[in-house]
C-alpha cells in the first residue's frame, strides 16, 4: 500500500491563508469585545468568521470524500485476489469492481470495513 497524502495537500497553501485571515478575524473579534464596542456589531463578525469556518470546513470534507475515501475503498478491494480494477462513484454511492471471477461477499464487505465504511447493499 502506497503512503496516503491527504486531499488537502494541493490546495493547502489556499487553506493557510484563510485559516490566517480567520485568525485575525478572532483577534478583531477579541479587540471589539475589550473595547465594548456595540453586541449588533460584534455579532455580525462573529456570523462572518463563522461562514468562513464553514467554507472551510465544506472544502476539506469534500477533499476528504473525493480523495481519501475514494483511496482507502480502491486500495482495500484492490488486494483481494482477483481484482482488476476498482472505480468509485461518490455521487451516487457504487462502487464498481471489475475482478476475473466471483468474488467472496464477506472478503468485498471485509475490504470496505477495513477502509473504514460499510457496505449500503449487498454486492451484486
Amino acid at each position: 500500500m502506497s503512503e496516503h497524502q491527504h486531499g488537502y495537500i494541493q490546495r493547502k497553501d489556499d487553506y493557510l491563508r484563510r485559516l490566517r485571515r480567520i485568525e485575525g478575524q478572532a483577534r478583531g473579534l477579541q479587540r471589539m469585545v475589550e473595547e465594548e464596542q456595540y453586541c449588533i456589531d460584534i455579532l455580525t463578525q462573529v456570523a462572518a468568521m463563522t461562514k468562513a469556518l464553514q467554507a472551510v470546513s465544506l472544502g476539506l470534507v469534500e477533499e476528504h470524500l473525493t480523495h481519501c475515501v475514494v483511496a482507502a475503498v480502491r486500495e482495500e478491494l484492490e488486494t483481494l485476489p482477483g481484482v482488476r480494477s476498482v472505480e468509485v462513484e461518490l455521487e451516487t454511492g457504487e462502487v464498481t469492481v471489475a475482478s476475473d471471477g466471483p468474488l467472496d461477499d464477506r472478503a468485498v464487505a471485509a475490504a470496505v470495513e477495513e477502509a473504514g465504511y460499510q457496505l449500503a447493499a449487498a454486492p451484486r
